[in-house]
């Protein structure tokens, strides 16, 4: 007979009373599973995929007494209690209605209201771990594991999922990549980046690593994790060798989960010089020139990811003094600039583009730099700043620089308010450099060399000079440098011309584009995108190739 301190502890009565109704429970979830034709699942028996936890709140999951449990694409099975129960059949509805395919299970009251706590205990533990992880801001510690894109393919097998959001960011800055794009499928996620205007495929990982980063970026980005059925932006920071980076985030709901595409913006960037973009010769000088009028409306014209932002930063570099006070209004702000005032427009407060700029122009300013100029009202209010003595900066989507005049137009700006108002329009894309680590001597096809030489040729007459062919131009095969690319950095190519008192007369007048155009190919001696592009081609800077893809979209 074993002693008293040798005997099994008894467990308290409440607790035992506990066990027998659990069970007593789990019987009649049973039995209600039988009766239903309904399979019957034991949730304290399956692990934890807080994941799921997010296509419901934890509110609409307890008042319905439902749980999912099992995701495959848009294949969800739940848990249910009662699945004739009114607030169970709405969350039912409401997850078809978000396109789920379901598969009704039951369990216990007791076993969906305890899941339910362990998901919250979860939910909790990974948001902490998210929040850790970020501790240590600065990044540069990975910078010196991580040197190329084939060593962050690599080592994102190894990495956690915590580590792996670090190392996407710091890959991406190794790779001078503008954009993330993490794109889920059926079976796995695919992360790109945007290197030089190009998207690359960079890697694919397992889906529950995927939804782990997801979820640490979201969190970064202040967007709410349970919410995946409907897009949200966000934003937040991080540091490399104590160099502040920006990033905006975008996630989308998708057929196989969240889409995320992720903006990096170095906020603490130098600002390029106009010569450094790619402005040169005649069109430098005409940049130049007006930005030595006291007052006018200068545009940076092209496609999104043209780099008409980076040349207006470029021009507010030359104009940022002491003597005049520069105001912004942007969305969002993405460079952080000393000597600016700089405004951010929210739609949420009917703060847009033109109440903005009603109110800055109350702000005493010299130079007044708009993101975007999208409707009739804030051009309108663009063209009277210039008109009032004001230098006014802002973009526009044109394909090339005349087609800005009848887009104002018709956008409902009257020509006599327009063309006293217009000063310089600058046209622009940008082009990927030949990588100069792999660079070699290359000799076009006869079809290549037509369209070259006929581009020589409509420079020649521009310009009233002779160009000499090269018997060899440049490429790139590609190498670890370039990620296999032949194309390390960009390049702008520009069309520039200013209005005059002639082409004045023109846009009251209503004269064709053509015309115009024209005009000051004659006066100006402007050079079309191409030709620009095709300077750089004899200069060895870039291929013809690439001059065509980012002017695919001009009439040759």
């Amino acid at each position: 007979m074993p002693l008293p301190s040798e005997r099994a502890p008894t467990k308290p009565l409440e607790q035992k009373l506990q066990e027998i109704n659990r069970i007593s429970e789990e019987k009649e979830a049973i039995a209600t599973a039988k009766a239903m034709n309904l399979s019957y699942v034991d949730l304290a028996k399956l692990p934890i995929n807080v994941d799921l936890l997010y296509i419901l709140t934890e509110d609409e999951c307890r008042n319905a007494l439902l749980i999912p449990f099992f995701r495959t694409g848009k294949k969800l099975r739940v848990a249910v209690a009662d699945a004739k129960n009114s607030e169970t059949l709405l969350a039912i509805e409401k997850l078809k209605d978000m396109g789920y395919a379901l598969n009704i299970n039951i369990s216990s009251k007791s076993g969906i209201l305890d899941s339910l706590k362990a998901y919250k205990v979860e939910f909790f533990k990974q948001k902490k771990e998210i929040e850790n992880v970020y501790t240590e801001t600065d990044l540069g510690n990975m910078m010196a594991e991580i040197q190329n894109l084939a060593e962050l393919k690599e080592k994102m097998v190894t990495y956690s999922g915590e580590e792996s959001a670090n190392a996407l960011l710091v890959g991406a800055m190794r790779a001078g990549a503008s954009d993330i794009h993490i794109e889920p499928y059926d079976r796995i996620t695919k992360v790109r980046f945007r290197i030089d205007g190009v998207l690359q495929d960079v890697f694919e990982v397992r889906k529950e690593i995927s939804k782990n980063m997801i979820n640490q970026f979201k969190h970064l980005g202040h967007i709410k994790l349970n919410i995946t059925n409907r897009p949200q932006d966000g934003r937040f920071s991080f540091y490399v060798n104590k160099r502040k980076v920006d990033v905006r985030l975008s996630s989308l709901p998708s057929m196989f989960g969240e889409s995320l595409v992720m903006r990096i913006l170095a906020s603490q960037q130098t600002l390029t010089k106009l010569e450094d973009l790619g402005l040169a010769g005649n069109a430098l000088k005409l940049v130049q020139a007006g930005l030595n009028r006291p007052s006018g409306m200068m545009l940076s014209t092209g496609p999104t990811g043209s780099g008409k932002t980076t040349t207006l930063y470029a021009i507010l570099h030359i104009l940022n003094t002491t003597e005049d006070k520069i105001i912004t209004l942007e969305d969002p702000v993405e460079y952080n600039v000393e000597g600016l005032v700089q405004s951010q427009v929210d739609p949420n407060i009917e703060y847009n583009f033109a109440a903005g700029l009603r109110s800055i122009l109350r702000q005493d300013p010299d130079v007044v730099m708009v993101g975007e100029i999208r409707d009739r009202e804030t051009a309108e209010i663009s063209c009277q700043a210039s008109l009032t003595g004001h230098i006014v900066l802002s973009t526009l989507h044109t394909n090339d620089a005349i087609s800005t005049i009848p887009r104002l137009v018709n956008m409902g700006l009257e020509p006599f308010v327009l063309a006293p108002a217009l000063d310089t329009v600058i046209a622009q894309r940008l082009v990927r450099r030949i990588c100069l680590n792999c660079q070699e001597e290359y000799k076009y096809s006869d079809e290549e060399m037509k369209i070259l030489d006929d581009l020589i040729i409509s420079l020649e007459k521009v310009q009233g000079i002779t160009i000499d062919r090269p018997e060899h131009f440049l490429h790139a095969p590609g190498c670890e440098k370039c990620s296999h690319t032949g194309y390390k950095g960009q390049l702008g190519i520009f069309e520039v011309f200013t209005v005059d008192r002639n082409l004045e007369r023109m846009i009251l007048e209503r004269k064709l584009s053509a015309d115009m155009f024209d005009y000051v190919r004659k006066t100006q001696k402007m050079l079309t995108l191409r030709e620009d592009g095709a300077l750089r081609v004899l200069q060895g800077i870039t291929t013809l190739s690439e001059i065509l893809r980012v002017t695919s979209d001009i009439e040759s």
